[in-house]
């Protein structure tokens, strides 16, 4: 005698799993709260990344144009200053075609020009200097906030110091001056704007140029480490 099928509980595993789905969905509806707060967590680490992401691969995309240029070029000197300038100009074009400010991506630029030019063993520290002369000079153009350009501008060519491992004060303190010279030309408000975030990144006063050699009997070259 054949025993009988149990059918019931496949339709009894199919009822629990329902069961399970609309508990979940209940807890979730619940706490609409905690969801949002998970939604939002998700999203921000997600864009985090992405903008991460998108600032490495820009870096390195300038730091090779920069670089191959100059070696195509054959100019490393007088070439140099003449293509950060056209690049930041392009850069600041760029981003105000798109609708937004150059300290959008100051940061990444600076670093990957500084780099570029260290790649071809050309002098970094005339290219940091021109590097932030240019972008200053830019900001009023661009309609971005000078004090945030030129605090992510410096900050990225101190990172790019960092990744040379060589003279990076000097490096940094040169940038300093090519800020102030930069903001110098657009007005005394901006130099002071731009001295004011120089104290702040740099930690010690002393250490930030107030002007430039030639009007600020106070200079000194290299900086007190």
């Amino acid at each position: 005698m054949k025993r009988p099928t149990r059918q019931q509980s496949s339709s009894g595993a199919t009822a629990r799993s329902k069961g399970s789905a609309a508990t979940q969905r209940t807890r979730r509806r619940a706490d609409p709260v905690q969801l949002a707060g998970k939604i939002v967590h998700a999203s921000v680490f997600n864009t985090a990344k992405d903008v991460q992401r998108i600032q490495r691969d820009f870096v390195q995309l300038v730091q090779a144009t920069v670089s191959d240029t100059l070696i195509a070029s054959g100019r490393t000197g007088a070439g140099a200053t003449e293509l950060v300038s056209i690049v930041v100009s392009e850069a600041t074009g760029a981003v105000g075609d798109a609708g937004a400010s150059l300290d959008l991506i100051a940061r990444s630029l600076a670093k990957g020009i500084v780099l570029g030019v260290h790649e071809i063993g050309g002098d970094v520290k005339l290219a940091a200097f021109h590097t932030m002369r240019s972008l200053t000079g830019h900001s009023a153009a661009s309609g971005g906030d000078l004090g945030r350009i030129a605090h992510d501008a410096l900050g990225g060519v101190a990172e790019a110091a960092d990744d040379i491992g060589a003279f990076g004060s000097d490096v940094v303190y040169q940038a300093a001056l090519g800020a102030i010279s930069g903001a110098g030309d657009i007005s005394t408000l901006a130099m002071d704007t731009v001295r004011e975030v120089l104290h702040g990144l740099l930690e010690d006063e002393s250490a930030a140029p107030q002007s430039s050699p030639l009007q600020d009997p106070r200079f000194r070259f290299p900086p007190p480490r």
